[in-house]
């Protein structure tokens, strides 16, 4: 199943909506920037994203890659082509990240 919109739309629509019951952890992203920064924070739709998965009381993790720097080049490179490597590194490592947390069966009241 696929939705379009704003990524915390979204997840919201997916959290309380489209399910029999709600998941287990919500990933937001890969987002191409580095969302640091509050400016960031707030104004990022894959931070929201995740964000309305812990509003509703889910563990919820938010994956962004970016290059420290002068990056405009590297991100219009990266949008232009999807097979840029950068994109499977971002899901292998984004996979892995989403592994580790699963089997650590973190607590539900810790944010990630």
């Amino acid at each position: 199943m696929t939705v379009d919109g704003f990524p915390a739309d979204c997840t919201n629509l997916a959290v309380h909506s489209l399910f029999g019951s709600p998941p287990e952890l919500v990933v937001s992203g890969v987002n191409i920037g580095l969302n640091i920064g509050l400016g960031f924070f707030l104004s990022s739709g894959t931070i929201g994203a995740a964000m309305e998965g812990w509003i509703a009381g889910i563990p919820a993790i938010a994956l962004s890659v970016g290059r420290v720097g002068e990056d405009r080049h590297w991100k219009r490179e990266a949008v232009a082509n999807p097979e840029h490597p950068m994109w499977k590194r971002a899901a292998r490592v984004g996979g892995e990240v989403v592994r580790v947390i699963r089997e650590a069966r973190l607590p539900r009241a810790t944010s990630t």
